[in-house]
């Protein structure tokens, strides 16, 4: 008013109301897996979790963990891995082969399907996995490979 000298606030006919952040549901943190499978679906990878860890509920205790490989030259094992790498490629024979590099939490084993078993299970080998592969650890010139004779997937 002029007798306060402070200036006149205009009248509205809504007034003016401080508004707070706008309410959001709190949303559920997902479970390591959910949150894995989902990162594996969106990424190609998952940031927290192997993806051996992903498929069922594997006893990883039933299983030889791949960095054990070179200590175990003639026993027969089974491995649970995800393929980290695979190449195919002719034997002197002249027949198809394959070497597949497989991973587990614990590291790396190198693993040969020759004629036979590549013939036999290499239709399977197309995705990453994880597959259990069983047979028999193979030493030769200081390296250690096993010498596929099964390979079945992990759903």
């Amino acid at each position: 008013t002029p007798s306060t000298g402070r200036p006149q606030q205009p009248s509205l006919a809504f007034p003016r109301r401080e508004l707070g952040a706008a309410a959001q549901p709190a949303l559920p943190e997902p479970g390591a897996i959910e949150r894995a499978l989902a990162e594996l679906e969106l990424l190609g990878f998952s940031t927290n979790l192997h993806p051996v860890r992903l498929f069922g509920d594997p006893d990883l205790s039933a299983f030889t963990p791949c960095a054990e490989l070179d200590s175990l030259a003639g026993t027969r094992i089974t491995l649970l891995g995800w393929v980290a790498a695979s190449r195919r490629l002719r034997g002197a024979d002249g027949q198809w082969m394959r070497f597949l590099t497989l991973e587990d939490e614990s590291g790396l084993a190198e693993a040969a399907l020759f004629a036979t078993a590549n013939a036999r299970w290499s239709h399977m080998l197309t995705d990453h996995g994880p597959f259990l592969v069983t047979g028999t650890v193979e030493e030769q010139m200081g390296a250690c490979t096993l010498h596929v004779e099964h390979v079945e997937r992990v759903d």
